[in-house]
C-alpha cells in the first residue's frame, strides 16, 4: 500500500458516495460511521477505536487515539504508526451529524466506543448498499482513498492531506491520491484563468 508500484484503486466521487449512503439511512449506526470514514479518511480500525471522550464537537476534532482490531477473541488497539496518533479536523456538517448521532446514543461513559460495530459488517452493507445505489462496488478502505483523492482535487495541500490521515510518508498521500472523471477538465479549467489573468500584462 502506498509504494510507488501500486495499482490504481476504485474511488467514490462525492455523488457516488450520496449516492450510497440514502441506501444506509434506515440503519444510524452504520449511517453514521460511513460518514465519518468518507469524510475523514480515517481508516477502519481507526473509526471502530473512536471513544467518547475522543470527540470534540464544539471544537470539531476527532482524536485518533488508539485502534480497533479484534482476530477472534483478541484485541489489538495498536495503530499502523507513530503519525496515526493525531487530531482530525472535521467540517461542520459531520459535526452536526455526529451531534445528532451520539446525543440518539444516550448518557456514554468516556472510555465508550462509539461506532460499535465490526470491519465485515461495514464491508457486507458497503457491497449490498452499492449493488442498491448503483454505484462501483469498492471495499472499505477505498473510502479513504476517495477522501485523499476529493481533497486532492480541490486543490489541498499534500502537506495538510498528509497530516490529516496520519500517514508515516509524504509521498505514500501522492501514491493513494486517483484521478477523478473530469479531472482533465479541472485543470484546463484552471489553465485558462491563468491565461485570462495574464492577457492583458
Amino acid at each position: 500500500m502506498g509504494s510507488k508500484d501500486a495499482p490504481e484503486r476504485d474511488i467514490w466521487e462525492p455523488e457516488d458516495f450520496e449516492k450510497f449512503i440514502k441506501t444506509q439511512e434506515h440503519n444510524p449506526l452504520l449511517y453514521y460511521a460511513y460518514l465519518t470514514l468518507f469524510w475523514t479518511g480515517v481508516r477502519e480500525a481507526e473509526l471502530l477505536g473512536i471513544r467518547k471522550k475522543d470527540l470534540d464537537l464544539k471544537n470539531g476534532i476527532v482524536y485518533v487515539k488508539e485502534a480497533y482490531h479484534k482476530v477472534k477473541d483478541e484485541v489489538d488497539e495498536r495503530l499502523k504508526n507513530r503519525k496515526s496518533y493525531r487530531s482530525v479536523k472535521i467540517p461542520s456538517f459531520l459535526i452536526n451529524e455526529l451531534k445528532d448521532f451520539t446525543e440518539s446514543l444516550g448518557p456514554l461513559e468516556p472510555n465508550s466506543h462509539i461506532f460499535k460495530t465490526s470491519k465485515s459488517t461495514l464491508l457486507k452493507h458497503l457491497h449490498e448498499g452499492a449493488a442498491k445505489a448503483g454505484v462501483q462496488d469498492i471495499c472499505v478502505h477505498c473510502l479513504r482513498h476517495s477522501y485523499i483523492s476529493m481533497c486532492v482535487y480541490n486543490g489541498i495541500p499534500y502537506t495538510t492531506i498528509s497530516t490529516q490521515v496520519g500517514h508515516s510518508k509524504f509521498l505514500q498521500t501522492l501514491h493513494y491520491s486517483h484521478s477523478y472523471k473530469n479531472s482533465g477538465d479541472f485543470l484546463v479549467n484552471a489553465l485558462e484563468q491563468v491565461k485570462g489573468g495574464v492577457a492583458n500584462v
